[in-house]
């Protein structure tokens, strides 16, 4: 395994030299070196292991196991920087742009408006609620960690390798679990929609944002080993049949969201000349189009799963607006984050209590987006826009970086595979 990333990412003089000062005295140097290692090892046992993890004994085997080790492997990660930065004597972190600086931003407010929450505990809690300012801001300083690891060619390839290992190993296991196999002794993970990674509709998401990253690596990574083709080949496949097994309409428009970002940024480069070179993603994309816009178009072999059910945009958006009337304080920051699920049980529509839902109170609304509006506010929803600008100026420069002719096929599969799934998930939290 070792000889194949060595083929795939020449081993430069810099990391001959690291390895040479490991194995030597103890050194600045190698204190940093160390301190490196910790750093780029935690981040990818952090996404290897953070979507499968289940805890059986635990209250939250699925939601608060992973929200609390993402927290865990994410105060690891800062801890690892912050030894390497100490050792080398350098911040590194000024060199990622707007993005860096919408983020921060983004965390300082969190943080405040925990405190003018109408539920403060509710800002801290992780289980159940993936807006929760202690979840929502370990996101965001674990993309900020792994800018950093991606400075690097070598570590920014095995991440992306490694979300796209795990994402397709999770929907093995959940294609099996669909067929009707029983994988796991609990009786929490008996049902056909049980996946590790918790909502058989997440999955479809990640699912979308991993076969854009198969798409990728094909279309540019013709000269990879053929193992690591076959194991690309594999995923992808594997990723397409739980698009097309579960049909969550909105895995299906975010994947084409990417399959059109992709396919702008080949045909602005090459022109009409490079539609030749894009044939696996048009046709892709059309049948991304024909399962976006058709219900259940091929019914043949797909399993009859149960719908996850949630708000619609109209309730969602009208718990939004009452919320935000309340006062001027809940206008300008919302009702705090986390609190999404008390706003419910205020500002629900009296018709639901006639309906088998008058009991139900919902975390979330019907996106993230919609409840994080909800729990945040206008200035919360300004701080959002400005953190999706800063983001989609980092996509512009990945997908120049990524279409140019003079760069490795390596680091095009890192600039437009990152890009491209990047633009799933982001086009999921708006849907």
């Amino acid at each position: 395994m070792r000889n194949i990333f060595e083929h795939i990412i020449p081993r430069t003089a810099e990391i001959e030299r690291e390895e040479v000062v490991a194995h030597t005295r103890f050194t600045k140097e190698a204190v940093a070196n160390i301190w490196g290692v910790t750093f780029r090892w935690v981040l990818l046992g952090s996404i290897i292991l953070v979507p499968l993890l289940v805890l059986p004994f635990s209250v939250s085997p699925l939601s608060l196991t992973k929200q609390a080790f993402l927290i865990f492997f994410v105060l690891l990660a800062i801890l690892a920087w912050a030894g390497l930065t100490l050792t080398e004597g350098q911040v590194n972190f000024t060199k990622g742009g707007w993005y860096m600086w919408a983020s921060l931003a983004m965390l300082i407010f969190l943080g405040l408006n925990v405190f003018l929450s109408k539920s403060p505990l509710d800002g801290f809690r992780a289980d159940a609620l993936p807006l929760a300012a202690t979840t929502f801001g370990a996101t965001l300083v674990f993309s900020l960690l792994i800018s950093q690891l991606a400075r690097s060619h070598r570590d920014g390839f095995l991440a992306l390798l490694a979300v796209f290992v795990t994402i397709s190993l999770s929907s093995f296991l959940a294609l099996l679990q669909m067929s009707g196999a029983k994988l796991f002794p609990w009786d929490f993970a008996q049902a056909k929609t049980f996946t590790v990674i918790g909502s058989i509709n997440s999955l479809a998401i990640l699912a979308a944002a991993g076969l854009m990253i198969g798409v990728v690596a094909l279309f540019v990574g013709r000269r990879l080993p053929k193992i690591l083709l076959g194991i690309i080949v594999a995923g992808s496949i594997l990723n397409f049949l739980v698009l097309f097994m579960v049909q969550f309409r909105t895995a299906w428009i975010t994947l084409g969201l990417g399959l059109l970002v992709m396919l702008a940024a080949v045909l602005g480069k090459r022109g009409v000349m490079g539609i030749r070179m894009i044939t696996l993603p048009i046709v892709l994309l059309a049948i991304t189009v024909l399962f976006s816009i058709a219900r259940n178009p091929i019914t043949f072999f797909q399993l009859d799963l149960p719908l996850e059910v949630t708000p619609n945009w109209q309730t969602s958006l009208n718990v939004t607006t009452l919320t935000m009337k309340s006062s001027v304080l809940r206008t300008l920051f919302g009702s705090g984050p986390g609190t999404f699920g008390h706003q419910w049980s205020l500002y629900k529509p009296s018709d639901i209590n006639q309906t088998g839902f008058w009991g139900v109170r919902f975390p979330s609304g019907v996106s993230a987006a919609a409840t994080y509006l909800t729990e945040n506010g206008l200035v919360g929803g300004i701080l959002l826009v400005g953190l999706f600008i800063a983001a989609i100026l980092v996509i512009l420069q990945g997908l120049q970086y990524g279409t140019q002719e003079n760069v490795s096929s390596l680091n095009q599969i890192i600039g437009m595979g990152g890009v491209t799934s990047a633009t799933v998930l982001i086009g999921a939290f708006f849907l």
